[in-house]
């Protein structure tokens, strides 16, 4: 297998380590596609100005979110967080950036595109090398060409960490089953426990992958009111209502909920989330100190997916 390289190193400085005795608990990492695109179901916002943006890295790195994920494919974001850094010298996250999806063409044109797209991930960032980088589409790394492309990238100094980001747990296991990855980023939340039931957290735990749960509120969907839903995810609309009486309930918000029901995932080490404002981001810090949920609202909330399609649990299937 191929081995990432200095993986201890690089996520030594990303996670504070719960003591032995304790579950480890995931902690937040700050999603920046919001930053670079008009992003999400539920944004009325749009893309924030380069102030705002900067507003938002600020208020993340300040709050000791220490890992900003982010994509070639997400417009200005690779660009604006390189524009940060360059202001201000003495932030150090930790960037996980993404490798778009590798076109169809002969093998020079392949390396070259895989080449071109790290090195413009490196100038926009305004680094000489880049901390982690994930396949976009992680079922690239079953293409030798590729994964031996990034280990070579790895090799010259370029990349420290290799990682993935797939659709379901079963791509994921499929590449754990030929090599080792730094990192993986699956869409996982209270209403869509795949990959928990499909053993990969278990697995990436084994291996010493970290995880990053993304879509926990599915792309803002499920914070909507159920009358505002776009025709394609009107099954989320008994769902939501049942989190609306569960978070009257129980006096929690419905967005602490979700945050909650994934913060005590054992193998789950960081919660990606995306934000247009800094207001929405201190409430999802807020969420992180609350006391953990007891063990029967953490089964009620996942009942509550239990019948919802894929259709409307992967963004990847929504009508564009």
């Amino acid at each position: 297998m191929n081995m990432p390289l200095e993986t201890g190193m690089l996520f030594s400085i990303m996670m504070l380590s719960a003591p032995e005795s304790e579950p480890r608990r995931a902690a937040l990492a700050l999603g920046t596609v919001q930053l670079g695109l008009p992003y999400g179901v539920a944004n009325s916002d749009g893309m924030p100005d380069e102030a705002g943006a900067f507003q938002v890295l600020d208020a993340a790195y300040a709050a000791g979110i220490t890992a900003f994920d982010t994509a070639r494919v997400y417009g200005e974001a690779e660009a604006r967080i390189g524009s940060w850094l360059r202001s201000r010298p003495g932030a150090s996250p930790v960037i996980i950036t993404k490798l778009p999806a590798v076109q169809a063409g002969s093998d020079d044109e392949r390396r070259g595109s895989i080449r071109d797209n790290l090195n413009l991930s490196r100038r926009m960032l305004g680094v000489g090398r880049l901390q982690m980088v994930m396949a976009h589409r992680g079922t690239d790394l079953l293409d030798p060409l590729v994964s031996d492309e990034l280990q070579a990238a790895v090799d010259r100094g370029e990349i420290t960490a290799i990682g993935g980001s797939f659709y379901t747990a079963e791509e994921a296991l499929q590449v754990m089953a030929v090599r080792d990855l730094a990192g993986l980023q699956l869409p996982l939340s209270a209403v869509d426990t795949r990959a928990v039931n499909s053993g990969v957290l278990t697995a990436a735990s084994e291996r010493g992958t970290e995880v990053f749960a993304r879509s926990v509120f599915l792309q803002g969907a499920l914070l909507m009111p159920p009358d505002r839903l776009p025709p394609h995810l009107a099954p989320l609309a008994a769902v939501i209502r049942e989190l609306d009486g569960l978070a009257l309930r129980w006096q929690i918000p419905i967005a602490h909920l979700l945050l909650l029901f994934l913060r005590e995932l054992q193998g789950v080490s960081y919660i990606v989330v995306g934000v247009e404002r800094g207001d929405q981001l201190a409430s999802h810090l807020e969420a992180m100190t609350r006391p953990p949920l007891s063990a029967e609202q953490r089964q009620r909330l996942n009942e509550l997916g239990e019948d919802l399609p894929r259709s409307v649990l992967d963004p990847s299937q929504w009508p564009r």
